[in-house]
């Protein structure tokens, strides 16, 4: 077993059994094990992925436009599986817009927002929080050397940093970045709200894997 293989199943075993989720390739575009750092592409990393499955380590644990894995007859209930996006290095389990009726049907995005009171149609202003490690040294670093590619505003007190407001699906869309590198996303849709159904949570998913391409 190489090198970069047996990083990746010891790092596999800190996110299944000490963090306790599913992973994904985006966990893999840079990670540390032991103090050193490992670096790979997304094609890499599903090469990899593939030789693990057929030697019986790692086995698909759920599907969205990005797949996740999970170590060998460990399973996630729908709860464990969502938590990922609360402590992720990135914005996961986007929905895409290709994807069938089943398989949005089966998204843990998707039963949260079913789940909601029916007398409730549709719901707007959501607020969605995520943790993304080193983001603000990063994008601070690109303010400094002046090739951050977006306007932006920072708060005077806080310092946090604060992304234009995107209109993304008739959506207003804005991202603020916190000394804590935590991610603030607000979607602001008063007059277009989110509606409680198929097309609704494929609308909001689309728009947040574009917002996911701009922060990356």
């Amino acid at each position: 077993m190489s090198d970069l293989i047996e990083a990746m199943v010891l790092h596999m075993h800190h996110l299944v059994h000490e963090e306790q989720r599913p992973f994904s390739y985006l966990d893999f575009m840079k990670f540390a094990v032991y103090g050193q750092e490992f670096k790979m592409t997304h094609g890499s990393f599903r090469n990899k992925v593939s030789k693990l499955m057929k030697e019986g380590l790692v086995e698909v644990s759920c599907r969205s436009n990005i797949a996740f894995y999970t170590l060998r007859n460990v399973k996630f209930d729908k709860v464990s599986r969502f938590a990922v996006t609360r402590n992720h290095t990135g914005v996961p389990i986007i929905l895409g817009a290709s994807l069938s009726q089943s398989a949005v049907s089966s998204h843990p995005l998707y039963r949260i927002i079913k789940d909601l009171p029916l007398d409730r149609s549709s719901v707007h202003d959501i607020r969605l929080r995520f943790v993304s490690p080193q983001i603000y040294a990063i994008i601070s670093s690109f303010i400094s050397n002046e090739t951050l590619v977006y306007d932006y505003t920072i708060n005077s007190k806080s310092k946090d940093i604060i992304l234009p407001v995107w209109k993304i699906r008739d959506l207003l869309i804005k991202a603020t970045v916190h000394r804590t590198d935590t991610i603030s996303i607000v979607i602001g849709c008063s007059l277009t709200p989110i509606t409680l159904n198929i097309n609704g949570i494929i609308r909001l998913t689309n728009a947040l894997s574009i917002v996911e391409e701009r922060l990356s």
